[in-house]
Formats: structure tokens, C-alpha cells, sequence
């Protein structure tokens, strides 16, 4: 009887939820703002882009190969997000879900469209309450991403520059010819660092700052790094692609494809600029001004920005039935993660 009442019990505490924290409710609330805010930032780069496109002169597109490159596109959007997954498991020790993984950093990605890019780290910060993750945690595998994003990006498009005897033009030039190389080298040798070092040689200061208190080997594994490269490779074959598709040849499209590569990278870092609207388009028209001409280049660069955000959008609704794939997360025995819970 005893054992019986105990069962009786015992059950009805684990289907009783556990009362959320305040946290845990502020999270939740912030979820509907912070959705219509980037729902709001959406729509309003869609009109400004929209504006921009009847106001600019009349340009022969070629709508099939405009159309093809938006299978990169989705590339894109997939290998970010796998990229990431593969970094907060080793981060964290928890075996974040394939699934729910990618719908959480897509969901991020659109957050990206507000003003400072604030809304990428607080959806972050929310979702890593599935995992059991803290929430500092998951701010850091982000600085990491971009870092790593970074130098994947200007690896890729200065070898292209270099191959094809290419350029950077513009007003930007001057800057980045000078800038660039010794900002890349610095910035390639500490990747290797990351890659190469047990995280209990780094340095304490960068342990503190990245809130990493736990764990041995690498921070990042070759197969994050390869990620970001393929996220690279496919922006250069989108980029290629929408040059083609105004009017330019085979080899002027590949010369231009680097600008499709450093034009996101530079879009990011302008944190005022919501999702790098504006400062894209204007990188990417520079660069493919001498080759196609200023209208051709930016409509390439509207068309570009249009395929991007309706992709990103897109993957994360294809991406949302996911959502739900977070039970089977399992973590170690011991560590930050852990202890979190």
C-alpha cells in the first residue's frame, strides 16, 4: 500500500512542470518583441531594397542563373549553422541535437536584422536553457563563430584575389591593401592556436573571458573550420553566379565573386546597420562597378540581398518543426554544462 501511495506519488511530481524561474519567464516574453522587432527590420530592408530596384536603371537579367544561386544560398545558411553546432558541443561537452541545433542558430541568424545585431546573442542565450547550457556560454561560441567566420572569409577571398590577378577597388582600397595582410596573418595564426592547443595552455585572461571553466583538447576541431570554408565557397559561387546573370563573362564573375565573400564580413562588423543593410550592397557594387557597370552592379547587389533574406527566412520556418528535437541532448558527467544544471 505504502509502495503504491509512493509510485501514485512519485508520478505525479514528474508530470507536475517544474515552475519556471523569472529568468526562464523573461526569456519566454522576450521572444514575441524581439520576433516582431526582426519581423519589423525584415520588412523594412525588403522595402528599402524594393525602392532601391525600381529607382535604378533598366538591366538585362538572366532570371535562370539569378535563380541558381539561391542553392548556395541555402549552402550557406545550413553550413553556418552546422558549423556552430559542431563548436558548442566541443565548447560545452553537451551533444546538442543535429536538428534542434540548426532551427536554434537560424532563428539567431534573423535576430541579426536588429539594430547591433542584438537580437543573434540573446536568442542564443535563451535557447542554451534546452541544453542545459549557461547562457554566457553560448555568447562565447558566438564571438568564436564570428572570429572564425572572419578569417575563413578573408582567407578565401584574398587566395581568389591572388589567382585571378584581382583587386580591391573603391575607396575602400587604400584601407584594406594596407590593413588586411598583417589583421589576416595575426588572425589565421590564432585560429591555428585554437585548432592545435589543449584550452588548459591558453592564456587564463582568454579562459575568463570567454567563461570557459571546463573541459581539455582544442576549442576548435578541423571540421568547424571546414564549415566556415564550404560557408565561403558557396557565397563565391553565388556571387559568380549574380555577376553572370548581369551581364558578365565566366572569368570577370569569378574576379568579382571575392567582393560577394568580403561584403558580408564587412556587413557584420558594421554592427549599426541592421543584418549589414546598406554596407553590403555597397561593398558588392563597388567591386563590380569596373567590370558590368554601375546599374548592372546594383542590381547584382539588391538581388543578392534579396535571395540572402528570403533564405534566411525560409530555411528557419523549413527548420522549425526541429524545434522540438531537443530532448535527447545528452551531456558529460562532469563540467560546465553540467554543473549548470
Amino acid at each position: 500500500m505504502e509502495s503504491t501511495e509512493s509510485t501514485e506519488s512519485t508520478e505525479s511530481t514528474e508530470s507536475t512542470p517544474a515552475a519556471q524561474s523569472p529568468v526562464d519567464r523573461l526569456k519566454r516574453w522576450l521572444r514575441i518583441p524581439l520576433g516582431l522587432l526582426t519581423l519589423g527590420f525584415v520588412v523594412w530592408a525588403g522595402r528599402a531594397l524594393w525602392q532601391q530596384w525600381d529607382s535604378s536603371a533598366s538591366v538585362s537579367i538572366s532570371w535562370g542563373l539569378a535563380a541558381a544561386a539561391i542553392v548556395p544560398t541555402v549552402g550557406i545558411c545550413l553550413f553556418q549553422a552546422w558549423g556552430w553546432v559542431l563548436l558548442i558541443r566541443r565548447m560545452s561537452g553537451v551533444r546538442v541535437p543535429w536538428g534542434s541545433g540548426t532551427e536554434l542558430y537560424l532563428a539567431s541568424s534573423l535576430g541579426r536584422y536588429l539594430p547591433a545585431k542584438v537580437g543573434m546573442p540573446v536568442i542564443l542565450m535563451a535557447g542554451g536553457a534546452r541544453y542545459g547550457i549557461r547562457p554566457i556560454l553560448m555568447v562565447s561560441s558566438m564571438l568564436l563563430i564570428v572570429g572564425t567566420y572572419t578569417v575563413a572569409g578573408g582567407v578565401v577571398a584574398f587566395t581568389v584575389f591572388a589567382l585571378t590577378g584581382g583587386a580591391l577597388a573603391g575607396e575602400l582600397a587604400p584601407v584594406m591593401n594596407q590593413s588586411a595582410p598583417p589583421l589576416l596573418i595575426a588572425s589565421i595564426l590564432g585560429t591555428l592556436a585554437l585548432m592545435v592547443l589543449d584550452r588548459r595552455r591558453y592564456p587564463a585572461v582568454f579562459l575568463r573571458l570567454l567563461k570557459i571553466d571546463g573541459g581539455r583538447g582544442p576549442l576548435l576541431s578541423p571540421a568547424v573550420v571546414a564549415c566556415y570554408v564550404i560557408v565561403w565557397l558557396f557565397w563565391l559561387v553565388h556571387g559568380a553566379l549574380l555577376t553572370m546573370a548581369v551581364g558578365a563573362t565566366p572569368g570577370q564573375a569569378l574576379a568579382a565573386a571575392p567582393y560577394f565573400v568580403l561584403a558580408p564580413i564587412i556587413g557584420f562588423l558594421a554592427l549599426i546597420a541592421p543584418g549589414g543593410v546598406g554596407v553590403r550592397e555597397a561593398v558588392i557594387s563597388a567591386g563590380l562597378l569596373a567590370s558590368v557597370g554601375p546599374a548592372a552592379a546594383l542590381v547584382a547587389a539588391l538581388l543578392s540581398r534579396m535571395i540572402s533574406l528570403g533564405v534566411d527566412a525560409l530555411t528557419w520556418v523549413c527548420a522549425r518543426p526541429l524545434r522540438g528535437a531537443g530532448s535527447d541532448a545528452t551531456l558529460p558527467e562532469s563540467g560546465p554544462a553540467r554543473e549548470a544544471r
